[in-house]
C-alpha cells in the first residue's frame, strides 16, 4: 500500500474535519470525536458513523480539511448531537463546493 505521506495528519486534534484517505470509506467526510493516541482517532459523521458507534482510524488513513469551531466546542462542552455533526459536516460541504 503506497500513498503520499504529505497529506497524512500530522496532530490529531478534537473538532477536526477529515476525509478518509483509505478504506470502505474512502473519500468521507467525518468529525474527530476523540484521540485516543498518536495513532488513532474515533471519526464520527452523524450519520453512518453516531457518536455512539464511532469508526476508528489510522490518524494517517484520513486528511485534514479544517478545524470546525462549532464541532470542537459541541463535543468538548460534552453535548454533541448526531444532527449537530450531520449540520456541521453539510455546512463544510457547502462552503468546499
Amino acid at each position: 500500500m503506497c500513498y503520499n505521506n504529505m497529506y497524512a495528519l500530522k496532530v490529531p486534534e478534537v473538532g477536526l474535519a477529515v476525509v478518509s484517505r483509505m478504506g470502505h470509506d474512502k473519500g468521507r467526510l467525518y468529525i474527530v470525536a476523540a484521540v485516543l493516541n498518536s495513532d488513532f482517532i474515533l471519526c464520527t459523521d452523524g450519520d453512518v458513523r453516531p457518536l455512539d458507534k464511532p469508526k476508528t482510524k489510522r490518524v494517517k488513513h484520513v486528511k485534514a480539511i479544517c478545524l470546525s469551531e462549532p464541532a470542537q466546542t459541541a463535543i468538548k462542552s460534552g453535548k454533541p448531537t448526531d444532527a449537530k455533526i450531520k449540520k456541521i459536516l453539510r455546512d463544510l460541504k457547502d462552503k468546499k463546493q
